[in-house]
């Protein structure tokens, strides 16, 4: 069984909990004293972690916290989290449509360039006149 208390946590911490999460390690979190008194985020933790939670609060200290893997899926850690990821992966989202958004003008580059290209050939290779006495002749280029 799980009890919570309230401590501050930092959007850096958050993003590293769930790193670990997806890793497949147990998250670690080290708190300063101020997180620890400062109410933020509701934490699922065992009766042993809230013991040592109050008593770090009482001496002003910090602690690192380590959570069991069935905490973290049990406890209702996750839940805490997703809001974290949601804005995670809205910037992943933000970052491949910059990235598209360069390939996409590199593309476009190439194509102009290519088309530049072509068409100063096709200009090169137009129609050659020929004098044959009295005014010009036309004859294709390429007979």
């Amino acid at each position: 069984m799980y009890s919570t208390t309230s401590v501050g946590l930092t959007p850096g911490q958050k993003r590293r909990m769930i790193a670990q999460i997806k890793a497949g390690n147990t998250p670690t979190v080290r708190l300063s004293n101020s997180q620890l008194k400062g109410g933020g985020k509701a934490l699922p933790v065992t009766k042993t972690q809230l013991q040592k939670i109050q008593k770090a609060r009482l001496s002003g200290k910090g602690l690192n916290l380590k959570f069991s893997r069935t905490q973290v899926k049990k406890g209702g850690f996750l839940p805490l989290l997703l809001p974290i990821l949601g804005a995670l992966g809205a910037t992943a989202g933000g970052a491949a449509g910059i990235a598209k958004a360069v390939n996409d003008a590199r593309a476009n580059a190439r194509q102009l360039a290519e088309l530049k290209r072509h068409n100063a050939a096709m200009e090169g290779r137009g129609l050659k006149k020929k004098s044959r006495g009295r005014g010009y002749f036309l004859k294709p280029a390429f007979l």
